[in-house]
């Protein structure tokens, strides 16, 4: 899942994509926008996945602990190719060496 731009998330109108030539900052700036800086800081530490944008009270350490945690640990069963239950795996491993 890819993040939102800075346009999405601030809900600007202007939707080409950024290509810098002459053309392109000709028709941005007829779409001016004011940025705040505290926005933009808030946004960077907040990051711009579409679940953190929807919902601006979610809080971002449980939001990414838990993005991490399911793509850790999707990446680890598919290390363990054909065991259902790599804890039971890991478990099973250690009765067996002792």
């Amino acid at each position: 899942m890819y993040g939102l731009s800075m346009r999405e998330i601030s809900g600007v109108e202007f939707e080409k994509p950024f290509i810098p030539s002459k053309e392109y900052f000709s028709e941005r700036g007829k779409h001016p926008e004011s940025v705040d800086r505290g926005d933009v800081w808030r946004a960077i530490h907040r990051g711009s996945m579409p679940a953190m944008s929807a919902n601006p009270e979610y809080d971002w350490d449980v939001y990414y602990s838990s993005y991490l945690r399911a793509y850790l640990e999707r990446d680890v069963r598919s290390l363990y190719t054909g065991i259902a239950d790599p804890p039971l795996y890991f478990c099973a491993t250690m009765t067996a060496s002792k």
